[in-house]
């Protein structure tokens, strides 16, 4: 008596484990089968700048698919934190811009994150640039230096990267 039911609890465990075993199975090859894409730079512009420098480019580029939805908690214009954060509209666009600056003998470090729906999902692109503080410069370069700096159109740049992105799965 005591082998049959040793043997038939042998047979409940070893079902478990086989059913256990069968969901495992299944889920691996459902969740591998789902669609993951990736955003990679085609092409990123050669920089063109004589004064402000990239030093991290072309830019890092993150995609998390299957949410269009921006997140954009927005820092008060008279916030004092180091990382701003503001809602931008570029072409049309709507952007979540994030910088960080910090300066460094005579340079300011400001590392960006644009952020913008994209073909059903999020993507950010990651840089730093340095801008070089003009005014430690002598004319005419100060002016030259001063002009690159109002003239700069960083957000069309980015925009023009962010819409010429391609897809991989």
């Amino acid at each position: 008596m005591i082998t049959e039911h040793h043997s038939k609890n042998k047979w409940i465990l070893l079902l478990v484990f086989g059913v256990l075993f069968f969901i495992g199975v299944l889920f691996y090859y459902i969740s591998s089968k789902q669609d993951v894409s990736q955003a990679v730079l085609q092409n990123p512009p050669a920089w063109s700048a004589a004064y402000i420098s990239a030093q991290s480019w072309p830019p890092q580029v993150h995609f998390e698919a299957g949410s269009d939805q921006l997140n954009c908690p927005e820092t008060p214009p008279e916030s004092s934190l180091p990382q701003r954060t503001a809602l931008r509209k570029i072409n049309g666009r709507d952007y979540c811009v994030r910088a960080l600056s910090e300066g460094a003998a005579g340079s300011v470090y400001t590392q960006y994150s644009y952020s913008t729906a994209v073909n059903d999902g999020i993507v950010t692109l990651d840089f730093t640039l340095r801008f070089p503080r003009c005014e430690n410069y002598d004319d005419p370069q100060k002016t030259e230096c001063s002009n690159e700096r109002e003239t700069f159109d960083l957000d069309t740049l980015v925009d023009e990267m962010a819409q010429n992105l391609k897809f991989t799965e």
